[in-house]
């Protein structure tokens, strides 16, 4: 299946050519793993996304946007990884 991360100019994740809907925090997650381009420490990845949150929030939170991640995966990208949008103002 062909993926496809654009993060100039905006943040774009294409699955199999249909646009993939990412929470703001699976952005910046998946835009961090892509970047660095290596295995990193859970630990690491949490301090570094939620720099002002104790340990245990940023690791809440990494846990989090690593569940969306993996949902979204076992439906091959078509729930995303966010909730539906909420209504405008």
């Amino acid at each position: 299946m062909a993926r496809r991360l654009s993060l100039l100019g905006g943040f774009e994740l294409r699955c199999a050519g249909q646009d993939v809907a990412v929470s703001r925090n699976g952005q910046r997650l998946l835009a961090l793993l892509a970047l660095q381009g290596r295995p990193l420490e859970r630990l690491w990845v949490a301090g570094t996304l939620w720099l002002d949150a104790s340990e245990e929030r940023a690791g809440a939170s990494l846990r989090s946007a690593l569940w969306a991640a993996a949902a979204a995966r076992r439906h091959g990208g078509r729930r995303g990884l966010r909730h539906p949008p909420a209504a405008g103002p």
